[in-house]
């Protein structure tokens, strides 16, 4: 058969003792540290659901109840870690004697313990004793002479911790329960969240892989059978165990029992197949109805062989369904790019395998940085599975010592790629049985398991890890709370609510007091899911229609509300005083959010009144592709940058953070957003100054030129472009255009023949946020201006080459300091600062010392300003779950010889929205 020695079902076929002893051996004592939570705390694994289990006693009577069982572990497991010790010692050979009676004494306890505590139960499935039945042949598997468990001692430490491991799992499968593994743990699954979810019932998924057998679940699901018959083994039936096994009190549980598997083995008597032949395997399983397809198979050498585009080429149907694939057990990095033109548009993912601390494994394949090339770039299009970084199709999840099925009625653990697919595909399974329009979204159901993955290795999406881990229960739950389209549902009249509403604790305990639920919706892509929280508990285990209510999704709502009311920028957090917008759906696909404070006057403000009202009101779709906002009172927002949302940052006179925009803040202001694509947006903007002059001075050259406060108008418009290439990075820049009507960089007179005309300023601001871990921002942003005057009768104007100056702003923030919901920041200032540059003083003046005659006296001067430093740190508590805060700060000039230096000035705000 054409190319039959480059695909295999298990590559490499890695043996779970041999290449992986070392990480088994040293972190065996994962067992006893899991077992609390699977036996004692079982109630909170699996749920309180009636449906998943009616009475969980009907299994089977005379055996341990779980409580049991974790005592017996919790007894037994620091016998067995003792032997290793004692093992290890064997193996150095530094024992004593006494080490080994010691040896021989535990592991006898072991044996005994274990016939006693489930004698009855190994009876009562097997007919025999427990030694006949159990001990007798698994010592004989292992070469265990007699039933005296001192022959241990001749095994080498792989055979040793595999013995182990099948004690523990074989005596386990006597509970009468399904066994829990430490997967679902790391992939945070439970088969409440399986029965919540729907069961994955209603969908099939496709499986390309050895031929099925042995094992009655897998068998039970089965709906279409294709290929040839002549090969088997175990690898097909370990990988559908993991996506369908019944939950019904034996061996493991698969991630969706309701799906059905359409499957199809491309291999022949010799175990080998083609591309094509795979690509025929593919149109057959979607031709039976999957809408998603695993495909535990491949190319050695590679993570993502280009023969994929061969075989997606050779499917007709391969753009109907989502493709999962295995990544590879070479244990290498991918660096050869992979043409992708016939399979353009195809949707897929690739899986890679961590171990059991979320670590990469050692024989996963990565990424890199290759990438699929379209009509020779690299470059990511529009449309998921049209080229770009390999990457960005990655994702990982468990793949080390996974409990499956054997093939012949029980378990065994394996470890490969192979087994970290399948658990996605399980999780694929269960988002289109709850919302089963998804089957129609392959791409946008790829994206909601990337975007829910949990980011391992360097912050973002990395060569290594891709997105990160499967989430299965983040994966079910909305991407983004903020986002959401929000109704609450009473006596069954639905009305529409706002994010800050629902952020309420109060409201929400309200509501739970009417016996209402939320019902909220979230678009994805070209489509969208709805989701029905409980906020009653009578409601929880109830359905609505023919979906269950979903209280995992309240947890995570609560968990949400519960974080800081800071504001976010750039898809970071920052320490914010600009303001609360209150979101609210406004039409299908449409939000609009309005903002409203009361601002203490300034010194330099003629007002009567004491404070000023400052509103705005914001427009836009709920994708956040577009929004306009329009406003009266600061414009600090309009220039918002990510890690800075501090007027403060903003000031004219004392902000880095673009101060020359902030001469025109106060009045009237406009801003109008685009995103480009979702990581490229492009905002416009435009806002008036409405405030008196600042009132203060240019320094000369030895002299001052002082000017005296005038009504003082100005306009700018702003041009930003944000860019976050990465969720750990986002970039900015900012094209600034200033005019003053009577002024230069704020200073104003209201002399008759006015000191200072009308000007004209240029600047560009560049900005950076960086997030090398979660919690911690670093941010930094510079900008550069040029000024001119405009009118030159002026009696002071600037020389022909303007006046050149500069501001910077560098802040590090960090969350989760006192409290999760807390954020301390720290910020280091150069206000804006003339550093070039010359102005032209015109005064009248003797011109003629011989007939005493006057006229206009030019004097030319140089200006220059010392740059003035400012430190200053902030830290901000939200409270009511959003709706007020209570914010410190500190604030010092380091050079307070400088022009509006104020030395050391501290304080706190209380903030309460209503």
């Amino acid at each position: 058969m054409t190319n039959a020695k480059f695909i295999q079902p298990v590559y490499k076929n890695i043996s779970t003792f041999q290449s992986g002893v070392e990480p088994l051996y040293k972190n065996i004592s994962t067992f006893w540290s899991g077992l609390d939570p699977q036996y004692k705390n079982i109630s909170t694994f699996w749920g309180d659901l009636n449906p998943l289990y009616k009475n969980i006693a009907t299994f089977s009577t005379g055996l341990p109840n779980q409580q049991m069982i974790g005592s017996f572990w919790n007894t037994n497991g620091p016998l067995w870690s003792q032997s290793m010790v004692i093992w290890a010692k064997i193996d150095a050979g530094t024992a004593t004697a006494a080490d080994r009676a010691q040896l021989a004494s535990n592991l006898t306890a072991v044996v005994n313990n274990s016939q006693t505590f489930w004698g009855p139960a190994v009876t009562a499935r097997l007919g025999g004793t427990f030694q006949s039945s159990f001990q007798t042949p698994l010592f004989s598997k292992y070469g265990i002479a007699g039933t005296s468990p001192q022959s241990l001692t001749a095994l080498t430490a792989d055979k040793r911790a595999a013995f182990f491991v099948e004690w523990f799992d074989g005596l386990n499968g006597f509970s009468g329960y399904d066994q829990i593994d430490n997967w679902m743990f790391q992939a945070k699954w439970s088969p409440a969240l399986t029965n919540v979810q729907g069961r994955g019932t209603g969908v099939t998924i496709g499986l390309v892989d050895t031929r099925l057998a042995g094992d009655a679940d897998v068998l039970a699901r089965v709906t279409y059978s294709g290929g040839t018959t002549t090969y088997s083994n175990v690898h097909g039936t370990a990988v559908a165990s993991l996506m369908v096994a019944a939950h019904d009190g034996r061996n493991i549980m698969g991630i969706a029992p309701g799906a059905n598997i359409a499957f199809y083995n491309p291999y022949d008597a010799n175990a080998s197949s083609s591309w094509s032949t795979v690509g025929k395997g593919i149109d057959a399983v979607v031709g039976a109805g999957a809408s998603v397809v695993n495909l535990s198979l491949g190319e050695p050498g590679l993570a993502f062989s280009p023969k994929w585009d061969t075989a997606m080429k050779s499917a007709s149907k391969a753009s109907q369904a989502l493709f999962v694939i295995a990544a590879g057990n070479d244990g290498l990095t991918q660096t050869t790019n992979v043409p992708w033109t016939a399979a353009k548009g195809v949707p897929f993912l690739v899986v890679g395998s961590v171990d059991a601390n979320n670590q990469i494994s050692s024989f996963s394949n990565r990424p890199g940085e290759a990438c699929l090339i379209v009509q020779g770039q690299c470059g990511q299009t529009a449309a998921f599975g049209s080229g770009g970084p390999l990457k960005n199709y990655f994702l990982v999840a468990p793949g080390e010592n996974v409990l499956a099925s054997n093939g012949a009625g029980g378990v065994a653990r394996y470890s490969g790629t192979s087994l970290a697919a399948p658990l996605v595909t399980g999780t694929i399974a269960l988002l289109q049985g709850r919302w089963p329009w998804l089957k129609n979204f392959p791409a946008e159901t790829a994206q909601i398991i990337l975007r829910s993955a949990r980011d391992l290795g360097a912050p973002g999406v990395d060569p290594v890890y891709g997105w990160g881990m499967l989430d299965v229960e983040a994966a079910q739950a909305p991407l983004n709370f903020n986002n959401l389209v929000y109704y609450t549902v009473a006596r069954g009249v639905s009305t529409p609510q706002s994010v800050s509403a629902v952020r309420s604790s109060t409201n929400r305990a309200a509501w739970a007091a009417q016996g209402a639920y939320i019902s909220a919706f979230e678009t994805i892509g070209g489509t969208n899911r709805d989701f029905l929280v409980p906020l009653s508990p009578s409601l929880s285990g109830t359905k609505v229609g023919s979906v269950y209510f979903q209280d995992f999704v309240f947890n995570r709502l609560v968990a949400w509300a519960s974080a800081p009311a800071l504001t976010s920028v750039g898809g970071h957090l920052s320490l914010s005083d600009t303001g609360v917008a209150t979101a609210m759906p406004v039409s299908p696909g449409f939000k609009m959010a309005m903002r409203s404070r009361l601002v203490p006057i300034g010194p330099t403000e003629r007002s009567v009144r004491n404070f000023r009202a400052e509103n705005s009101l914001t427009i836009g779709d709920v994708q956040d592709r577009f929004s306009l906002t329009v406003g009266q009172g600061s414009s600090a927002t309009t220039t918002l940058q990510s890690g800075f949302g501090l007027e403060s940052d903003y000031a004219p006179l004392d902000g880095g953070v673009n101060p020359i925009a902030g001469f025109a803040s106060g009045g009237a202001h406009m801003r109008a957003t685009v995103a480009i694509r979702a990581d490229l947006r492009v905002s416009f903007s435009n806002s008036r100054s409405r405030r008196d002059a600042l009132g203060d001075t240019l320094r000369g050259a030895g002299s001052e030129a002082v000017v005296l406060d005038a009504n003082y108008r100005a306009t700018a418009q702003n041009v930003q472009i944000d860019y976050a290439p990465r969720r750990w990075l986002s970039l900015s820049t900012t094209y600034t255009l200033l005019r003053e009507e009577s002024g230069l960089l704020g200073v104003g007179s209201n002399a008759v023949d006015g000191l200072v005309g009308a000007s004209r300023t240029e600047a560009v601001t560049v900005g950076a946020s960086v997030e090398p871990m979660r919690g911690l921002l670093l941010s930094a942003s510079g900008t550069q201006s040029r000024s001119r005057s405009r009118d030159g009768g002026a009696a002071l104007r600037t020389g022909a080459s303007g006046l050149g100056a500069s501001a910077y702003a560098i802040a590090l923030a960090k969350s989760g300091i006192v409290r999760a919901a807390d954020q301390v920041r720290l910020s280091l200032t150069q206000p804006l600062a003339v550093t070039r540059g010359s102005v032209d003083l015109t005064t009248l003046g003797v011109v003629d010392r011989e007939t005493g005659a006057l006229g206009a006296v030019t004097q030319s001067l140089t200006v220059r300003e010392r740059p003035r430093l400012v430190g200053e740190l902030n830290y901000g508590l939200p409270l009511q779950g959003g709706w007020g805060e209570v914010s410190l700060f500190g604030r010092g000039d380091f050079r307070s010889d400088a022009r509006n230096a104020q030395g050391v000035a501290t304080g706190m705000r209380l903030r309460l929205a209503f």
